[in-house]
Formats: C-alpha cells, sequence, structure tokens
C-alpha cells in the first residue's frame, strides 16, 4: 500500500522518521510524462518550495495538500518536469498576448515609459510554449498525482530507515544516560555518611586528643547532607527519561517534544553538577553532559 494510502492501524507502530530523504517519481501516457523529485532536509517547521511553470498552478495547489500529509516538518524542495508530443510544435496565447501588449502601450502613452515588449519577454511569461493549447490539464494533473505518489513514497522510505536506526541510536544513549543516573543514585545514599566519617577524622588528626562535641558534627553533617540532596534531581531525571522513551513510541511526530525533553534533561544534570562534592559523582555527570549532547545532535535530525 502507498503512503498516500495507508489506514490508520490500531496496533502500536512506531514510526519515527528523519527529516531528510529523497524521492523520484514519473507517470506517462501516450507522449505526455510528468516526472517529480522531492528533497527533504532538516528544517524547524514545514516549508515547501516548489517549481513548477506558471501553466500547471492545479498541479502546485495538488502537490501542496498531499506532502504536508506525509511530511510534517523539514525544508522541502519539489522539483516538477513536464513533457509532451514535440511534433505539436509552439503554440502560443494571443488573447493574453493582445492584453499584455495594449497595456504595454497604454503605459507609454501615458507615463513616457518605451513600450519594450519583446518575443524573448513573451516567452519568460509562459505565453509561448511547446503544445501548450493541445495539453489536457486533466491528463497533467493525474499524471502528477501518481508522479508524486512514487516520489513519496520513495522518499518516505528512506525517511523511515533512517528513523530507525536513529531511533535504535537513541535507545542506545539513553540507556548509557540511565546507567549513570543510577551509578549516582546509588552513591547519593552514602554521601553523608562518608563525608562524617572523613570530617570526624579530620578533625580528630587536627585536635588529636580534644573530645569532639558530636551534637557540632552532626549539625555539620546534616547540613552538608541538605546542601548536597540530589535525590529530587535524580528523580526527574528518571521521569524524563521516561517520557523521552514514550515519545520514542509514539505514532506521531516526536522531534520538537523531545527537544525539549532534552532540555530538561540537561537542567537537571547541571543541577547535579552544581550540588556534587564528589569526583566520582563529577565524573558522571561529565559523561552524562557528553551523552546528552549526542543525543540532541540526533534529535536535531527526526521530525
Amino acid at each position: 500500500m502507498s503512503v498516500l494510502g495507508q489506514k490508520s492501524r490500531k496496533e502500536k507502530c512506531v514510526r519515527m522518521k528523519s527529516m531528510t530523504g529523497y524521492g523520484k517519481g514519473a507517470a506517462a501516457e501516450g507522449l505526455t510524462e510528468v516526472a517529480i523529485e522531492i528533497r527533504a532536509v532538516n528544517g524547524r517547521f514545514l516549508d515547501l518550495n516548489i517549481k513548477l511553470p506558471k501553466s500547471h498552478l492545479s498541479c502546485e495547489e495538488y502537490l501542496r495538500g498531499v506532502i504536508p500529509k506525509i511530511v510534517k516538518r523539514g525544508t522541502v524542495d519539489v522539483f516538477f518536469s513536464f513533457t509532451a508530443d514535440k511534433e505539436e510544435g509552439l503554440d502560443a496565447d494571443l488573447s493574453a498576448i493582445r492584453k499584455y501588449f495594449e497595456l504595454a502601450q497604454r503605459v507609454e502613452s501615458e507615463t513616457g515609459v518605451p513600450n519594450d515588449l519583446t518575443f524573448t519577454a513573451l516567452i519568460k511569461q509562459d505565453l509561448i510554449v511547446t503544445g501548450a493549447k493541445k495539453d489536457d490539464p486533466e491528463l497533467v494533473l493525474r499524471l502528477t498525482a501518481l508522479a508524486a505518489e512514487g516520489a513519496l513514497t520513495t522518499l518516505d522510505t528512506m525517511r523511515t530507515v533512517e528513523g530507525e536506526a536513529i531511533c535504535e541510536d537513541f535507545r542506545r544513549l539513553i540507556d548509557e544516560l540511565s546507567k549513570r543516573v543510577a551509578a549516582v543514585a546509588a552513591m547519593s545514599r552514602t554521601i553523608a555518611e562518608e563525608y562524617r566519617a572523613k570530617l570526624s577524622a579530620r578533625i580528630t588528626e587536627i585536635l588529636d586528643s580534644v573530645m569532639l562535641d558530636e551534637a557540632r558534627l552532626i549539625n555539620e553533617v546534616a547540613f552538608f547532607a541538605d546542601k548536597s540532596d540530589i535525590n529530587e534531581e535524580l528523580q526527574r531525571l528518571t521521569s524524563h527519561i521516561g517520557q523521552f522513551l514514550t515519545a520514542l513510541d509514539s505514532e506521531e511526530p516526536a522531534g520538537r517534544k523531545l527537544d525539549f525533553i532534552c532540555q530538561e534533561i540537561g537542567r537537571e544534570i547541571n543541577t547535579l553538577g552544581s550540588k556534587s562534592n564528589d569526583l566520582t559523582i563529577t565524573g558522571h555527570v561529565v559523561e552524562m553532559k557528553n551523552v546528552l549532547e549526542k543525543i540532541r545532535e540526533q534529535v536535531r535530525n527526526v521530525e
């Protein structure tokens, strides 16, 4: 089934797509042929650039209606080529040419601007074309639909294959990030007690035989534990990672949502780094930032 004729399915279907891809399609009937090329690259919004002759504006309207059904985000360039029976020779829209000429004469008589209307100018206005009068608009539009279907099917396949590879990379990177978070969470449970032991040993070493003030020591440890408590950040990080994985399984384009989640993950990682007084945890934070940057680079490619 082509992408233009696909029906929504009830079963879960992961359809992450890249924003980059290329597709080409062609359709012919008799001596009339339409070929369409579609090239898509990254873009924040959907930006359609369609290049068609003025004589085929109805085809442009069709393309502007059908492409957004397949491509939701990115910069899309569409190249349209049309060929017909070359033996039909040249033809001209004489009615339009007369109107151009009469207007040029009136402008010259009323303003003094010279009438420089030439045969070359008429060609540029698509008033003199190959077989223009012989074209069947309905046939051209029908061939455009078939060519567009072929081009979009190829484009969608390429974007889906690349999207699946990106999705697998996301899962690998998120798994690495999760392991770092779990390691920091395990260490955070013993940080306060380790600080108490180090502080007690240091004071004993400095003061030698002087009795420790246990109450002040407890207060100092409690202050440190409160200042360096990262449980809330770890919980939010875990939640954001879960949201990221849920977005990966969405049937809807998830690029913008993933970008937002990455911002939230980055905020929590930065807070972890600012609160950490442990070199090992700091090392994990550095690696978390490195992994997150790789994720962000891939998010920029996702529809």
